[in-house]
């Protein structure tokens, strides 16, 4: 049963112990595997997963401070954007990375020449790293080339709040009001 890591990193190992010894790899959040069953030592679930250019087999917790670590799936759509986020976050250092250093700066620089601009690092660029996660994203799901690619939150905040008005079905994204 296909399943996705639900927490932020999780350990898989050879055995149910979370130990050096054991661990066989760190699963991250979204990253998609495969759920075989409970393993024989209660709390732990068995897994396939993909690391190092390769399926490994193992155990890996089933919880955590009471919280399931695998989750389901949900649409392919919402995969497929999660997964571009994960990778993102991944490639800035889970979040550590300044987006006006190397390497960072040429991640960010990536992101505004997909959109044909060529602005540098540093602040005002969440926008384009959404629009590129979405691009990339359209790979796997042709109906996000439909997106408002853009540098500014505002336009395609406002196509996605038109979209839903007009009641376009076949829009990748429709816009509400926060609550």
């Amino acid at each position: 049963m296909l399943r996705y890591v639900d927490v932020e990193t999780l350990n898989l190992c050879a055995q149910p112990a979370v130990a050096p010894c054991s661990r066989l790899s760190i699963l991250h959040l979204g990253q998609p595997v495969e759920l075989l069953g409970q393993a024989d030592a209660p709390g732990w679930a068995r897994v396939v997963a993909r690391a190092g250019g390769r399926d490994l087999a193992g155990v890996a917790p089933a919880e955590q401070e009471g919280r399931s670590t695998l989750r389901r799936p949900v649409t392919a759509g919402r995969e497929a954007v999660v997964a571009q986020a994960v990778r993102e976050w991944l490639r800035f250092a889970q979040g550590l990375g300044k987006a006006d250093h190397a390497p960072f700066a040429g991640h960010v620089e990536e992101m505004w020449r997909s959109l044909g601009e060529g602005r540098a690092g540093g602040s005002g660029w969440s926008a384009a790293a959404l629009s590129f996660m979405v691009r990339n994203a359209a790979v796997t799901v042709p109906a996000y080339h439909r997106f408002a690619f853009s540098g500014r939150h505002h336009d395609y905040g406002r196509d996605a709040f038109a979209k839903r008005r007009r009641g376009e079905a076949s829009a990748p994204f429709w816009g509400y009001r926060a609550g």
